[in-house]
């Protein structure tokens, strides 16, 4: 089965085939994929997949209320982590202004919604809203992984030609027979 050149370990496969340009079910979902795209900056998503269950468990699950009460000392102790202060310290400030938008819009999705498809201009707006570590190439990784704008797939790859409606809509693809 063909895919993007990128997708060669099982859970870069599990990520690619599963969760790449499809929206989060939940204003979680959408922290948690925001927060990762941060952490990627100047690093593999290859590495950011692997840290990735121990950064769900010292973000509390990325529940945005839970991460505010998170201790960056502890977290630059664990090993596990990716241990940028930088980056950890960005998490817990961007949970507060994520909380404030979904005050704001109802949810992050509605918010989404509302924000221009060009990274570029989505980072201003971002910035200007007080988002850290959300520049034009982490805001564009993030628009393709929730499916704001589409992924691009190479042309080799068997999502490449799927339509955009069942692309976006259908988490269950059986691959096996592909």
């Amino acid at each position: 089965m063909n895919r993007c050149s990128w997708a060669t370990e099982p859970i870069l496969i599990e990520y690619h085939d599963r969760e790449w340009g499809i929206p989060p079910e939940d204003d979680r979902g959408y922290f948690e994929i925001l927060s990762l795209e941060a952490f990627q900056a100047g690093l593999s998503w290859y590495i950011v997949l692997q840290k990735r269950a121990a950064l769900r468990k010292a973000f509390m699950q990325f529940e945005p209320e839970k991460v505010l009460t998170v201790d960056i000392n502890a977290l630059l102790q664990d090993r596990s982590l990716i241990r940028n202060r930088m980056k950890l310290e960005a998490t817990v400030h961007n949970a507060r202004v994520f909380l404030d938008l979904v005050t704001e819009y109802g949810s992050f999705e509605k918010y989404l919604r509302n924000l221009p498809d060009d990274p570029k201009l989505a980072s201003k707006i971002f910035k200007r809203q007080g988002f850290k570590f959300l520049g034009p190439v982490v805001t564009e990784s993030f628009f393709q992984a929730v499916g704001k704008i589409k992924p691009p797939h190479e042309d080799v790859c068997l999502l490449k030609e799927r339509e955009d409606e069942d692309y976006q809509t259908n988490r269950e693809v059986d691959f096996t027979n592909c």
